[in-house]
């Protein structure tokens, strides 16, 4: 259903947000996201094209939530 892969995408990005904060974009391997969100690389790279798009996915994420606190 449509949450329930909203509520994965969701998970991938929490996931990867932890990767990037604990390796930076270099150190966080595909490996290390499988990993930090538990999910095969099939199933992160279902949602997002490639690292930079999850990375982008997550900064932008970040941003709005930013915005809106403030």
């Amino acid at each position: 259903s449509q949450r329930r892969l909203e509520a994965r995408r969701q998970e991938i990005l929490d996931g990867a947000r932890a990767s990037f904060a604990r390796y930076g974009y270099e150190g966080a391997t595909v490996r290390l996201l499988e990993k930090e969100t538990g999910l095969s690389r099939g199933a992160i790279f279902h949602h997002f094209k490639d690292k930079e798009a999850l990375f982008i996915a997550v900064a932008t994420e970040d941003a709005d939530a930013m915005v809106t606190a403030s």
